[in-house]
């Protein structure tokens, strides 16, 4: 491969890069079902039935470690302390309501001192876009799951993701206790339409603790428990009060680290006792459901790597409705067919189950499946080719009300090129 043509990278600056695509989405809002006829709302817009557009999209990435510049010995207390700059600006030529921009502010750190090593990381996002929900075609209720998600994301939003670890180390064991919060702060307007997608705010936080077994130096196995609350706002007054608010706590088995020297592993799984707080949102006020979230990384060969990650968790509805129980399988592989390329491939498989809901009997599934080639010219300088097809699906029963408006297809065509420092 030829020389990188930029001079060495200091030993502060993290990642610097700019990546610029441009896309074709054959389904912008994910509908398939004609809704042309729709009436927005003033300032909403109709989300026609496979709308395409063209679509272009900067991401530039900048991220700093000021540990080096504290002090040049990598055993001091001070082991890294980033701070990282990475929006992202997309404007959608054929739809310019879903043009948006990003602006993300990433910050971590890990200090250590001993055998107590503290960990944190926080992710900041303002989101520049429209601050109207979408008006869709809503006799009987003719929404999917998959399109509000899709669509919500480009709306203007606040949304804050921090976890914070403090760990004491043993010869074979360890104590960690951990923090988490996800906090999401819809600025979009809230208007009683049937055809009007509202979306609400919401936050899920926790705390606990884990204990680990150390196998090995580079793996573990842990016992964990969490305590926490998922928050659901309610929609305004003389709209559907329901909220999926609720208390939980988990007991987690799981494993981290290497168990062999081809593959890394963080798997935490176990029962989610739920208590809701409003029990006309669900049937059991009190289930007990499946927790899991898993993440592997297998490095097969010199040449093949494979990944897996698995999510599954009660959630909190972004529309002020109902509960879910969400689920998210993917799977990607990477193949280097030489020194300077190599051939991608993807698929992934997301539920959103409403059954546990005295509304609804929905359980919508999303489909994915990509493929796509990256060429690397020098160290510095890469571009990829992607493709990737999309299907929605209802598999509830067969008597749902406007079953077949749920169903959509979708195809998205890409081409970026990167430039890292």
């Amino acid at each position: 491969m030829p020389p990188s043509l930029l001079p060495a990278k200091p030993k502060w600056l993290k990642e610097a890069s700019m990546t610029v695509k441009e896309s074709y989405d054959d389904n912008v809002f994910l509908s398939d079902y004609d809704n042309v006829r729709v009436a927005p709302v003033s300032g909403s817009v109709s989300a026609a039935p496979n709308k395409h557009s063209w679509v272009t999209t900067m991401s530039p990435k900048l991220i700093v470690d000021f540990a080096p510049m504290i002090s040049s010995d990598p055993e001091d207390l001070v082991r890294s302390l980033t701070l990282g700059y990475v929006p992202e600006f997309a404007r959608y030529h054929d739809v310019k309501s879903e043009s948006y921009s990003a602006e993300r502010v990433a910050t971590g750190m890990k200090l250590k001192c001993g055998d107590v090593t503290l960990t944190g990381d926080n992710l900041f996002t303002y989101i520049d876009g429209s601050d109207f929900g979408p008006s869709y075609k809503n006799q009987g209720g003719r929404y999917n799951a998959f399109m509000n998600s899709a669509v919500r994301e480009r709306r203007e939003q606040v949304q804050d993701k921090a976890n914070v670890a403090l760990q004491y180390d043993m010869d074979c064991w360890f104590l960690r206790g951990v923090g988490m919060l996800q906090n999401v702060n819809m600025l979009t307007e809230s208007i009683n339409d049937t055809n009007y997608v509202n979306y609400v705010d919401r936050y899920d936080r926790n705390f606990g603790g884990d204990l680990g077994y150390k196998v090995t130096t580079n793996f573990a196995l842990t016992l964990g428990y969490r305590v926490g609350e998922q928050h659901q706002a309610r929609l305004p007054a003389g709209m559907n009060q329901r909220s999926a608010s609720s208390e939980y706590q988990r007991l987690l088995f799981g494993m981290e680290g290497n168990p062999t020297k081809w593959l890394t592993a963080k798997v935490q799984a176990g029962p989610d006792f739920r208590d809701y707080s409003d029990s006309t949102a669900v049937k059991d006020s009190s289930p007990v459901a499946f927790y899991g979230d898993a993440s592997l990384e297998a490095k097969v060969s010199s040449k093949d790597t494979v990944g897996l990650k698995y999510k599954q968790s009660r959630s909190v509805s972004s529309t002020g409705i109902t509960a879910t129980e969400e689920s998210a399988l993917e799977l990607s592989y990477a193949h280097k067919l030489t020194d300077k390329l190599t051939a991608l491939l993807g698929g992934r498989v997301a539920e959103a189950d409403y059954r546990a809901s005295v509304s609804q009997t929905r359980n919508d599934v999303d489909y994915q499946l990509s493929a796509g080639v990256r060429y690397a010219f020098t160290p510095n300088l890469s571009a990829e080719l992607g493709y990737m097809a999309e299907v929605g699906r209802e598999l509830a029963n067969d008597t749902l009300l406007n079953k077949e408006a749920r169903t959509f297809d979708r195809n998205v065509t890409s081409l970026s090129v990167t430039l890292k420092y």
